[in-house]
């Protein structure tokens, strides 16, 4: 009799420890972090930022159009310059020019001007001048692509403007009736290389015999503006 009683309680005592072992193992398990084994992973990420930046690399000279011209008998004078621009933007960069006044070319020293050379349509393949007239245009061509260009300033490399692929110094001459207008003479859609994309800008006046009005003498200056924008 006493021994299965002692059998008895020892069941019950194991019962009561295994309910007990279980519960408390049930616990941590509710209460507690996963375990796991074996390989674990943290996914994060690093970021950075780069901005764009335009500029001009090489920006244009001020220029003094030679020779001198005559003033009764004329003549043709010119010069040059050149910019480059540096960009990392995809889509490349537009260049704009335009001059401060409504007639570029003003008299330094008094109230003359010379009259801004405007073909009737597009460009003229030639900087002519007829008898008593006086103009002051100007031509663009892109140096690393000529595609770059405005089209009005490239040629068939015979005798037409705006048509072609050939942009060639001293050939297809422009300017606005009114030069204060913004033209577009360079529009690239691509990063520029590292030492910059160059644009050679010339210009030229030129003075037919006996001009009317007549040119007093002096010197006579066009303040040029040229503006960069990303594309």
């Amino acid at each position: 009799m006493k021994t299965s009683l002692l059998i008895s309680n020892l069941s019950i005592a194991a019962t009561s420890a295994a309910l007990v072992f279980t519960l408390a193992l049930g616990t941590f398990f509710a209460f507690e972090p996963a375990v796991t084994f074996g390989q674990t992973t943290d996914e994060f990420t690093v970021q950075a930022e780069i901005t764009g930046e335009l500029s001009f690399v090489t920006t244009a000279n001020d220029i003094t159009l030679a020779p001198t011209i005559p003033g009764l008998s004329g003549g043709f004078a010119s010069g040059t310059t050149t910019v480059a621009v540096n960009t990392n933007n995809p889509l490349g960069y537009a260049m704009t020019i335009e001059f401060d006044d409504v007639t570029a070319m003003q008299q330094d020293a008094g109230t003359s001007t010379i009259p801004n050379y405007a073909p009737v349509s597009g460009a003229d393949y030639d900087f002519t001048m007829a008898a008593g007239l006086a103009g002051f245009g100007y031509t663009v061509f892109s140096d690393t692509n000529t595609s770059d260009t405005n089209s009005i300033f490239l040629n068939d490399g015979a005798s037409d403007c705006s048509t072609g692929s050939t942009g060639t110094l001293g050939k297809c001459w422009y300017n606005a009736a009114d030069a204060t207008n913004q033209l577009e003479i360079i529009n690239r859609n691509s990063p520029t290389p590292s030492t910059g994309a160059t644009t050679t800008l010339a210009f030229q006046v030129g003075v037919g015999a006996n001009p009317n009005p007549a040119l007093p003498t002096g010197f006579y200056t066009a303040t040029t503006t040229l503006t960069i924008t990303d594309n």
